[in-house]
Order: C-alpha cells, then structure tokens, then sequence
C-alpha cells in the first residue's frame, strides 16, 4: 500500500507544483593546502606532507622547472594531475621539496610524460599520453622560470605529417639525444619482446618537432625471458624480462654518452645496460640486472627511474617510483617513491638510500575512506579512516584523535588497527550517526561486499564502546564498494541513507521506523524499494556519476538544508546544492571542486572553528586531500599559489632558530608589500616592512608578542594588497 500511495504522491508532486524560487547563493570557495595543520604518525613525528594523498604507483620526474640550477620533482598519482614539488634546499620540508600544486596547468598526463626542450628554445616542454597509443604535446609559451604549458598537438604527427608519433599506453617513453646532434629523439620499450622503438628529432617546424620513425629495434636490444620468476635480482646479472616497462638513459659515467635503464613490470629492480660506444653511435651491453649496484633495489616489480642533480654537486641523484609488477607486495603500496641521493662524483657514482616515501603524508595503502567525529567527547572532531591494502583481506580502521580544539586541529595517530575488525568484506567506509537516538555515536560500517555492518555503542558519550550487532545491517545491499551518509533528507526528524557503490549510481533508503528503532525498506536483493527510488529522481539525485559514487549529505551553504557533494572515480567532487527546502528538497548541480586523485571520498568539518565546514577527501592512493573553505583561520596552513606565484619562494634561515631569522625570496616585490610572522593559533607576532630593492627581510627575533613566543612551528608571509605572495613555515626553538 505504501508503495501505491507514494508513487501517487511523487507524480501529483511533480505536475502540480511548481519548482521553488532558487534564490541565488555563492559558488564553493575550497582551498587546497598541504599544511592546514599537523598529523603525527604512531611515532609522534610530524607528517611532512599531511595531505600530499598517498601514493600507490607515483610516476616521478626529476626537471629544474623554474631554472634555479637544481631539479625540482614533478609526480604524477592516477594520471589525473602533474603534482609539483619545488626544490628549496633545506628550508623545505623532508629532502627540501616544496608542494606547489597538484594540477600544474591543470593537464591530465594519462600513464605517462616526460619533459623535454622539443622546440629548440632552451625551455622545457611537455609530452603525455594523448588517444590510446599516442602522444599529446604541450609546448611552453611562458619561460625557462615560469613555464606555461599550452596544448600544442592533441595528436602528435611525424614529419611526413601523415603517421602519428607513437608509445605503448603501458610503457613510460623516454626523451635523449641518443644519436649526439643537439636535439631530443623519443624512444619507448615494447611490452611483448622487450624491444625499443627510436624516432628520431630531425628539427623544428611551426613549433612542433619533428620525428622520423627509425626502428622497432634500436640496437638489437631485447629484454625477455619465456619464464619470469619473483628470486632476488642479482648485481651482475643473468637473464633477462619482458612487460610494461619505463626507459631512463643518463651519462651516468661522465663520459658523454647516455647509459640505458629498462624498469619492467617482471623486474624487480632495474636493468642496467652500459654505453660502449659513443654518443652519436651507442653500443649497449647489460652490465646487471640490479640498480644501484652498492644497495640495489628490489622491489614488487615495475621501477620507473629518473636521473636528476637534486642537490646542485654536479652528480646525479635517483628517484624511483615502484609502480607494482609481478612480484606486487603490500609493502609497496606505502613505500614506493624512493629517493637515492649520489654520494660519489660524477665519474664514480655511489647510491645511498635516503627515503623510501620521498613525499612521506598520511598513507593507508588503497582506497582511504575517512571520516570525522568527536569520538571521544571532548569538544573537537576526532578522525576515522578505512582502507582496502588487501582487498577482502585485509582492511583496517584507523584512529586519529584530536589533540588540538575545536578551533585548531592537531591529529595523533593512536590505533593503527582501531577495533580490530575482521569481517568478511574489505574496504571499509565508517561513518558515525546516533542510530539509537541515545545521545551516543553508534557506528556503520560499508565493505566491498556492498553491505553495511552496525556497531551499537554500549558505553557512553565519553567513553564509547562499539560492541558488533549486525554484519548486515537492515539487509541493505548496493553491489560493491558502499560508501554510506545519513542525514534527514525529507524533513521527518529521523535519519535516512544515502549511498554510492561501485557502479556511480546513488541510492536513497527513507527510515520508515523511528529515530530510536529505524527501519529501511529494501527489495529481495536488498536494494531500496521502487518508491524510494522514485523519490530520489524525484528531488534530482537520480544519476549516475560513472563509477565509484561517495556521496555525503551536509549543509555547505549553512541554511538549514541538506546539500549533498559527492566523490567520484575521476576525482571531481560533484556538487549538488539543495535548491528546495528542508522537507522539500530539489537537488541542482553547481560547480564542484577538482581533485587530481582518483576515487574521492569527501568529509566535511569546522576544522578551524570559523564556522564553516571544511572539506577531506580520502582517494584511491591511500591519502588525504584538504580543502579548506575559504580562508583557514589557523594551523600553519600556506595558501594555494596560483601559476603566476609559483615561482615566488620564501624560506626561512636558520630553520630551526632560537633568534635572528632572514627571510629570503627569489624575486622582488610591490612597494607596500610587509612580511608578517604567525603563531600556530594564527595570531600576529611581527610585521616587518619590505624595501622593494631587497629580497630579504632581516629580523632580530623580537617585537611585540615575542616575549614568551613559545618553542614550535611559526607561518611567515609575504602580503600586499592584502594578498599573500607566499608563504614558509618554520621552528623557533627558545
């Protein structure tokens, strides 16, 4: 019967009345940061990159991007996005990389780039994955410090301009002048025999290069083995692989001609082939199957290098990213961006391992699903993050408390395996709601396997106690990969469920029951009735987002309705702005907000006590993204710079410091503009005027507020116009 009825309902709703008024509201106003506030790990120690988003298969480069004589790091996660990392020596955070941006010029790189002078004028441009099997190239119309790329062949051609330039999606290409005559040739490795495919540069023509196919077999060199095996790669050498793979060629020896480096999706470190011929007549002969030969890695397989000089002593460092061969492991899902730093010369070189996750953040492996609340009672939003590192094997949830306030986050890692669950379902989706309506946060809990499990909370407000009920809460099944959000959608008082799943459908399931005893209606299948999946089209949320849809209900625009903003495999958090009433919805989509990870999971939170809702975003690396809404009021947050300021570097020295500090910057400045130092809780220490002759700002350590200025981390910032110019952080030490 209800079912009948409302389906009359829906229909009479839709033709009799009219749309509400859409009263015109302010587009979302999300800020990315890095550095909002801090994160520790179990070990107390504070993330260097909080919200850097995880790396699952990272695919570096190592290119002096703004000309300053050492090379900065470009990162592409997902192939959503170039995230870039500037280089600023020791006032930077880890190894001196500082992030800039996540999305440089906002290009999509697909499985693979490389940046190269193509053009011949001395800057660098760019090539990525175009259309299956082809080269899309962005050539650089700003300059050597502040490069702009611009989209110059969607499509790639050779010179007869007939035949298109191209590369294995899965193989990651390589940019050498392998035959000595000034410019850059293009050669990438095939999958099936482990050959190399050469087309030469033969100049320049309307801005474009010019490439000539030469060979499916450069050199004769055939990397391929009938039976590959997961044994411990020797120094020295013994056979060879075959598979997706990524070329690097390098003078490594100083001898003027470039050594090849073939990472294979069968290898588990990299081979390395010697040049014993010339520069402009290579002769290649595996010297062995293990790089670097003094600590040789060895991975799960699939190592794109990169050769660069990161810390301007005329060698060449390494970085390799593990993207995840055949011997895959868990271990390389959390550490898989290694960095090797040169300390040899440039003749001799000699490899030491300094990092394993060269951009070390918050990092759960695969499919970080968070969530916020307070957990514990005390006033601030605690947090809880589910992962899927294993598949149905071996999901965690993962508990960060608040240390900080309400007004000024600061997370701890305190449980690793928080709960200790051990259901039969893998990637987990937590979320908080008072189910019971008892005054206390009870638990729901989505897996792969498209249900929802409930934890009733036995204990109390300040000292919960999540005790396991029902696996498979109110027979509710979506398919795979549930991502649950509660919140009164029709204006009864009682919670309703909103769901995404693997498939990008979102479904709505109305609590029939009551705000202590709920009740949701589903079909044999367990998925929502046909009258609730009417109402849902009926308010506008009946779409389909592609894949792996994380909606969550919230209030973003603060007038007393439910907005509902959703994650998507693509990354883009969709918008979906509430346009009706509390009981009357009408769902309309605006602008979301761009995130260059894949699968997104937003959570929203006052995070800095200003009264509006951050925003986090758990994704499919395993990592955070923030999002700061508007202006974050405190932390030790540096604001997005935009692509024109990404070259304005301020560093602090000495860092740390327990006095006289120089606040140095790469380029001048307006007339009015003033340095002004910040305590972590955002309040002003000292402003300092800027002589537009200078580019550094000299202070004593002292002022006004500096009295008692306590041990901790401090934001310099250079301001004009009311404008941050750029920003650093450092440690003052009393």
């Amino acid at each position: 019967m209800r079912f009948s009825l409302l389906l009359v309902f829906v229909a009479s709703f839709i033709s009799a009345c009219s749309p509400p008024p859409v009263v015109a509201q302010a587009p979302l106003d999300f800020q990315r940061a890095m550095y909002p506030f801090e994160i520790r790990g179990l070990d107390g120690i504070v993330h260097e990159y909080p919200f850097a988003g995880g790396f699952v298969q990272p695919r570096p480069q190592l290119v002096d991007l703004d000309n300053d004589g050492d090379d900065d790091l470009v990162v592409s996660e997902g192939g959503y996005g170039l995230a870039y990392f500037e280089n600023v020596g020791s006032g930077g955070p880890g190894l001196g990389f500082a992030w800039r941006t996540d999305a440089l010029d906002a290009i999509a790189p697909g499985t693979w780039f490389r940046f190269g002078d193509l053009d011949g004028d001395e800057d660098f441009d760019l090539i990525t994955k175009g259309a299956p099997g082809r080269v899309r190239y962005y050539r650089n119309t700003g300059t050597r410090e502040a490069p702009v790329f611009a989209l110059a062949a969607d499509e790639l051609m050779q010179a007869n301009g007939t035949d298109p330039v191209t590369n294995e999606d899965t193989s990651i290409p390589a940019l050498v002048d392998i035959d000595g005559d000034g410019d850059l040739d293009f050669l990438h490795g095939q999958a099936d025999r482990g050959h190399i495919t050469f087309f030469r540069n033969d100049g320049v023509s309307a801005g474009l290069p010019q490439f000539n196919f030469v060979t499916v077999d450069f050199e004769d060199i055939e990397v391929f083995e009938d039976n590959p095996t997961c044994e411990e790669p020797v120094v020295g050498g013994r056979g060879s692989l075959h598979g997706a793979n990524a070329l690097s060629f390098v003078d490594l020896d100083d001898d003027g001609d470039f050594e090849l480096f073939w990472g294979d999706f069968f290898a588990r470190s990299l081979y390395f082939f010697d040049n014993v011929g010339t520069a402009s007549e290579p002769d290649y002969t595996l010297i062995s199957e293990a790089f670097p030969l003094d600590e040789p890695l060895t991975s799960g397989g699939y190592n794109t290098s990169f050769f660069g000089d990161v810390d301007e002593d005329g060698d060449f460092d390494l970085v390799i990213g593990i993207l995840g061969g055949l011997c895959s492991n868990i271990q390389n899902k959390f550490d898989n961006l290694f960095f090797y730093r040169n300390i040899g010369t440039p003749a001799d070189e000699q490899y030491m391992l300094e990092s394993e996750r060269l951009i070390e953040g918050v990092d759960l492996g695969e499919r970080a699903v968070p969530t916020l609340a307070d957990v514990d009672a005390d006033g601030d939003l605690d947090m809880v993050i589910g992962n899927d590192p294993l598949g149905i094997l071996g999901s965690q949830l993962t508990y960060y408390e608040n240390q900080g306030f309400a007004t000024g986050a600061s997370f701890q890692l305190t449980d690793p395996d928080w709960l200790s669950l051990e259901y039969d379902f893998g990637a987990y989706a937590p979320v908080f709601v008072d189910m019971d309506n008892d005054d206390d946060l009870d638990l729901i809990v989505g897996g792969f396997n498209g249900r929802l499990a409930f934890l009733r909370n036995t204990g109390s407000r300040t000292v919960p106690d999540y005790e396991l009920e029902d696996e498979r809460f109110q027979d509710i099944d979506v398919g795979q990969y549930i991502r649950p959000s509660f919140g009164d959608v029709d204006g009864d008082g009682d919670f309703d469920l909103l769901t995404g799943e693997s498939n990008g459908l979102i479904k709505i399931y109305r609590n029939i029951g009551t705000v202590e005893v709920p009740a949701f209606e589903t079909e044999p299948n367990g998925s929502p009735v046909a009258a609730d999946l009417a109402y849902r089209d009926a308010i506008g949320l009946g779409i389909d987002v592609g894949f792996d849809s994380a909606p969550r209900f919230v209030d973003i625009d603060n007038d007393s309705d439910l907005d509902v903003l959703m994650g998507t495999q693509e990354g883009q958090i969709r918008f979906f702005r509430n346009a009706g009433s509390t009981n009357n919805p009408n769902y309309v989509e605006e602008q979301g907000v761009a995130a260059y990870r894949p699968t997104t999971v937003p959570v929203f939170g006052d995070l800095d006590g200003d009264g509006d809702l951050d925003m986090i975003a758990g994704n499919r690396s395993g990592g955070l993204l923030f999002y700061s809404n508007g202006v974050f009021q405190v932390g030790i947050s540096t604001p997005p710079e935009t692509p024109d300021d990404r070259t304005l570097n301020l560093r602090a020295e000495p860092n740390p410091s327990s006095g006289r500090v120089t606040f140095r910057f790469d380029r001048s400045v307006p007339r009015d503009a003033e340095l002004a130092v910040f305590d972590s809780r955002g309040r002003a220490v000292t402003r300092l005027p800027v002589d537009p002759a200078e580019r550094f700002v000299e202070w004593s350590g002292s002022g006004r507020s500096t009295a008692n200025m306590a041990s901790g981390v401090y934001v310099a910032r250079l301001l004009a116009d009311d404008q941050v110019l750029a920003s650093t952080s450092f440690t003052h030490i009393r």
